[in-house]
């Protein structure tokens, strides 16, 4: 059951054609339509931005230079740390 509330105000055209959506889409209410498009796009956006794609090329050239890599010095393992404390997922 939801819990939290959010309110909005939308032009008239806006909310008559998103209730024609939610309706052919079979759904209950706009309510149902809203929460299900910020869902989905929510997702998407957080998915978009929580991973980077790189060409094979690239990759290998960052494995090489990884694998070469002296160990960590100080300020790199507190960036490590800083980011794990900053992760909200």
């Amino acid at each position: 059951m939801a819990t939290a509330r959010f309110d909005m105000r939308l032009d008239e055209g806006i909310k008559a054609k998103a209730e024609k959506a939610a309706a052919l889409l079979g759904l209950k209410s706009l309510t149902e339509y809203v929460v299900k498009l910020m869902d989905d796009d929510a997702s998407r956006v957080i998915s978009e931005y929580s991973s980077t794609v790189v060409e094979d090329d690239v990759f290998d050239r960052f494995m090489q230079a990884c694998e070469k890599a002296a160990k960590p010095n100080s300020a790199l393992v507190e960036a490590l740390d800083f980011t794990k404390e900053q992760d909200t997922e």
